[in-house]
C-alpha cells in the first residue's frame, strides 16, 4: 500500500472518531499556533519533541487513539507502558505518565532501508503526561529529529509520518495548540554502537539470555523489524529491537522530566549490515540527559551507563 493511501485510510477513520462540535472546532481553530517555549510550563523543552496541550481527559484521548488503531490493520500496537504504575511498584510517586508504541512497516521499513540504525527510534511512540498541577500534554518525537539523527535526507515518508502523527493527536485529543523547539543534531549523535564477534542470531540470543537472567530488568517488548517488513512485502536486513527497563532507576528520572518517557525504557538494536556484520546499538544515557535537560541524579545516570556498557560488551565480545 502506498504511503499516500495509508495516510488517507487513517484520515478516514479519524474523521469519524471524536469529531469536535462546531463550536469546539471554531474555538480550537482560532487558537491554532506554535506556542513559545516560555508558554509551556510542564517541562523544560527537550530537543526534537513536539508537545500538544491536551484539551480532553488523557484517558479519553488515549482510548480514542487505540480505537483508531483497532480499526486500522496497517498500524499495529507494539507495546503499552504505564510508567506511573511501574513507579508505584517501585515505591516511587510519579504523576500520570504512560506511553504507547505503534508502527506501520510500510512507512518505517523504507527509513530503515536507508539507515538501519533508524530502527532504534522506531516504532513511533506517543507519551501522555499530567503534571502535579493537573496539566495534560501529549508528546512525540519530531520527525525532523529522525531526519537529522539518521541522515535520512528528507525521505518522502517523513512528511507522511509527520502529517499522520499531527492528525492523530488533534483528532483524538481535540487539541490544536502545540509547541516544538528548534534544534540541531548530528548524524548518529548519542548512539553507542559495538561490533559483535558473533552472527546476528547468536548476538540476539546472547542479549535475551543476559536480560532474562537479570532480576532487576524487565523485558517490555521485542520487535522483529525484518519480519514485519516481510509481511509488508519489503526487504530488510536482520534488525531486531529489544525494549527493557528498571523502574527503580528510570522512575526518578521521569519524575524530574516526564518527557524522558519518550526514550525510556532502554532499547538495544541488534542489526546486520549488507556485508553480514552484526552490531548492537543503544542510546547513550548521557545524551538523553542532555536531550531532556535533566539536572542531578548523577548516581543513577552512572549506574545506567555502566549497566548498558556491561550488557552490550557481554553480548558482543
Amino acid at each position: 500500500m502506498k504511503p499516500f493511501y495509508i495516510l488517507l485510510t487513517l484520515l478516514v477513520f479519524l474523521s469519524c472518531k471524536n469529531k469536535p462540535s462546531e463550536k469546539s472546532s471554531e474555538k480550537s481553530s482560532s487558537k491554532t499556533k506554535k506556542t513559545s517555549v516560555d508558554e509551556v510550563k510542564l517541562y523544560k523543552p527537550s530537543q526534537g519533541v513536539i508537545a500538544y496541550d491536551s484539551i480532553d481527559n488523557l484517558d479519553t484521548a488515549y482510548s480514542n487513539l487505540k480505537a483508531i488503531f483497532d480499526k486500522n490493520q496497517s498500524v499495529g500496537i507494539v507495546a503499552e507502558i504505564n510508567h506511573s504504575q511501574n513507579a508505584i511498584n517501585a515505591d516511587i510517586d510519579l504523576p500520570t505518565t504512560k506511553a504507547i508504541f505503534f508502527g506501520n512497516p510500510n512507512l518505517g521499513t523504507p527509513l530503515m532501508q536507508a539507515n538501519p540504525l533508524t530502527g532504534l527510534d522506531l516504532p513511533q511512540k506517543m507519551v501522555y503526561i499530567q503534571d502535579e498541577k493537573g496539566k495534560n500534554q501529549i508528546l512525540y518525537n519530531d520527525v525532523d529529529y529522525l531526519n537529522q539523527r539518521y541522515a535520512l535526507d528528507n525521505h518522502k515518508n517523513l512528511s507522511v509520518i509527520a502529517n499522520t502523527l499531527k492528525t492523530l493527536v488533534e483528532k483524538t485529543s481535540g487539541s490544536q495548540s502545540f509547541q516544538n523547539t528548534s534544534f540541531e543534531i548530528s548524524k548518529h549523535q548519542g548512539i553507542v554502537t559495538k561490533t559483535s564477534n558473533y552472527n546476528f542470531a547468536s548476538t540476539l540470543d546472547r542479549l535475551m539470555t543476559i536480560l532474562d537472567k537479570n532480576k532487576a530488568i524487565k523485558v517490555i517488548a521485542t520487535l522483529d523489524h525484518q519480519a514485519n517488513a516481510k509481511k509488508a512485502g519489503l526487504e530488510l536486513t536482520p534488525t531486531h529491537l529489544v525494549v527493557f527497563g528498571n523502574p527503580k532507576l528510570g522512575s526518578p528520572l521521569m519524575k524530574t522530566q516526564q518527557s524522558l518517557a519518550l526514550d525510556l525504557p532502554q532499547k538495544m538494536l541488534v542489526w546486520e549490515d549488507q556485508s553480514g556484520q552484526t552490531f548492537v546499538s543503544y542510546n547513550d544515557i548521557y545524551f538523553l540527559k542532555e536531550r531532556h535537560q535533566i539536572e542531578g541524579h548523577d548516581e543513577i545516570f552512572k549506574k545506567i551507563s555502566g549497566a548498558l556498557d556491561n550488557i552490550s560488551s557481554k553480548v558482543t565480545e
